[in-house]
């Protein structure tokens, strides 16, 4: 359904590595040995074009340019005093990263015009 709502659209997916994902909590590796995101992704790319994007540092960066690594759920970058949930900030840096664009703050201004209601 998806791929049919967005069709000629192009589909992010993070390019995640299990192995590296395990932890010391019995529980948590299992969760994560339950997740099948490769057949989401393989799913997902039988209708619609996907891209693989790589994590590292996804919410960590700020979606204006800079690197920092803050800790909890609130992103507050140093170097331009944005402060947006980390999450969100990450889905920001991984739409940047499906169009094939680098974080700017004056990209991350435009974009922010654009959408509104984001904070």
């Amino acid at each position: 359904m998806i791929a049919e709502a967005f069709r000629g659209y192009v589909h992010g997916f993070e390019d995640l590595n299990k192995e590296k994902m395990f932890k010391k909590s019995r529980t948590h590796n299992r969760n994560v040995a339950k997740s099948d995101w490769r057949t989401i992704i393989g799913l997902m790319g039988y209708k619609s074009r996907v891209r693989l994007l790589n994590p590292h540092n996804s919410s960590r960066r700020c979606s204006s340019g800079m690197v920092n690594a803050p800790k909890g759920a609130l992103y507050e970058c140093k170097g331009c005093g944005l402060k947006i949930d980390r999450q969100l900030n990450a889905c920001l840096n991984l739409y940047l990263q499906v169009e094939g664009l680098s974080p700017s703050l004056k990209l991350f201004v435009g974009l922010m015009k654009r959408w509104g209601g984001l904070p």
